[in-house]
């Protein structure tokens, strides 16, 4: 509404990213001021990094667009513009770490911390992913039991995140560079609605972190070595230790989980007879448990998804 072609406009109300905020100026300025078509634009935007990723990478064309829409992707991308924006253009840059050596790991760093201080800063998480992928640490992936372990701890540090509230602003401090209104997200973690609902349920966490293990137990050995495997583990992990401090840091563990529209369809077709059924049953099942529930919520109020029969 406010913002145009002067920078001191772009972050009026709240702080934006720099990059992000001169698209939505130049698209008001020279293309069009109606939102709903700005919203239009990028969510194309979101879509076309999306059809890459799943063109490249999905075993499933259908399965992976079902997924999309299961697990809510499509429907929140209208609401997290930034990020989807975001997570969109990391799409195009997942060849670069997939195929490795100095130079695109070096691009693909790049890549990643110019979107994230331009269009979203959470997609920083992302630089998690070559390490994952590359170092030591991809032995907590291959292994099951190592596996298990790490999503176990993770709900455990859901449970114990009250122990570290005391700490936020010196938490919040160390982040600075990510700008006032995300160390602002981390100084507030302690302030906690007395519903809840500004913390990852319990109840969700346990739901998620036990298809995580389920998942993990009947995976082929041949599916640990799938990077989209390490996404899926690492989206799980961040969900139950980030957004237990605050609701919205839910969104850097997002970065992670959208790739569950290619590693679902992955396992899907590379899965054991003896748990084909049983598999295919629990991760529609409960995904659609999710996205019922979104559903008569009204998507938290996302344009254009506002339901009125359940008011």
């Amino acid at each position: 509404k406010f913002c145009n072609m002067n920078p001191e406009t772009w972050s009026w109300g709240t702080e934006m990213e720099p990059g992000f905020s001169w698209f939505m100026a130049f698209f008001k300025t020279y293309i069009c001021n109606v939102y709903e078509t700005f919203m239009g634009v990028e969510f194309l935007l979101f879509m076309a990094g999306t059809i890459f990723l799943i063109k490249k990478y999905s075993s499933n064309y259908c399965l992976s667009l079902f997924f999309l829409i299961l697990l809510l992707y499509y429907t929140v991308s209208f609401n997290m513009m930034r990020q989807s924006c975001a997570i969109s253009l990391s799409f195009f840059l997942l060849p670069l770490v997939l195929n490795p050596n100095k130079k695109n790991i070096l691009f693909y760093i790049l890549g990643i911390l110019f979107v994230t201080f331009y269009i979203h800063r959470s997609l920083i998480i992302m630089l998690l992913l070559p390490i994952c992928l590359y170092s030591n640490v991809r032995k907590l992936f291959i292994s099951k039991k190592y596996t298990y372990v790490v999503l176990i701890s993770s709900f455990v540090i859901l449970l114990s995140t009250q122990v570290f509230f005391s700490y936020t602003t010196e938490v919040g401090n160390l982040f600075s560079f990510l700008g006032d209104r995300y160390v602002g997200y981390i100084q507030s973690a302690s302030d906690v609605d007395a519903d809840g609902r500004e913390t990852l349920s319990y109840l969700n966490a346990i739901v998620k972190t036990g298809l995580a293990i389920f998942v993990v137990f009947v995976s082929p050995s041949e599916i640990l070595k799938s990077p989209f495997y390490v996404c899926f583990i690492l989206g799980a992990f961040l969900s139950n230790t980030l957004a237990g401090f605050n609701a919205t840091f839910y969104r850097l563990a997002i970065n992670y989980m959208v790739y569950g529209i290619i590693f679902f369809p992955i396992l899907w077709n590379s899965i054991s007879r003896r748990y084909s059924f049983c598999y295919k049953f629990v991760v529609v099942f409960l995904n659609l448990l999710f996205f019922v529930h979104a559903m008569m919520n009204n998507y938290d109020e996302v344009v254009p998804y506002v339901i009125r029969i359940f008011n």
